[in-house]
């Protein structure tokens, strides 16, 4: 289980810090709950301990990972994602941006961005392209202690490449 100070990612939302664990009375029933502050926002979340496992809540990844879903930004292949058509494509890339892993956020960040360059982006999916940057920039930046900027430089450059 969490404890204040853990640096957390709540999935959509992306990283955060669990300033407090208090206990709250809601409809006559006291709940302990998590008090998350959401990083780069003024966002507060507040998650009953007992929801803590469904919300999907997890602790921030390690160093390797952020350095692996990085490389991943680099590794685009043609897949049938990008032959599905939009709806499907959209429902398969919430999904993953909605489990919250940094791995997946960076894989819809890479093969949005691909299918960009070559076609536009309906609205849904440019909305969700700059949600999984986002999170993708703003959970690395936390994980490497460097600022957003230096890292939206990196992705950039790393998607520039890959775009050939």
């Amino acid at each position: 289980m969490f404890k204040i100070g853990d640096k957390v990612v709540c999935p959509l939302r992306g990283p955060g810090i669990i300033e407090k664990i208090e206990n709250r009375n809601f409809l006559g029933e006291t709940q302990e709950y998590f008090i998350i502050k959401i990083v780069n926002s003024d966002m507060t979340l507040m998650i009953p301990t007992s929801k803590i496992d469904a919300s999907n809540i997890r602790s921030i990844s390690d160093l390797p990972t952020a350095d692996h879903a990085v490389e991943t930004l680099s590794s685009y292949e043609a897949t049938s994602a990008e032959a599905s058509n939009p709806k499907e494509r959209c429902k398969m890339n919430r999904d993953k941006i909605s489990h919250g892993s940094l791995l997946e956020c960076a894989e819809v960040l890479r093969d949005l961005t691909h299918i960009h360059q070559k076609k536009s982006l309906n609205i849904s999916e440019r909305e969700m392209l700059m949600n999984a940057r986002k999170l993708v920039i703003n959970e690395v930046s936390l994980i490497k202690d460097i600022s957003e900027s230096q890292v939206s430089s990196l992705i950039d450059t790393i998607l520039s490449a890959s775009l050939g």
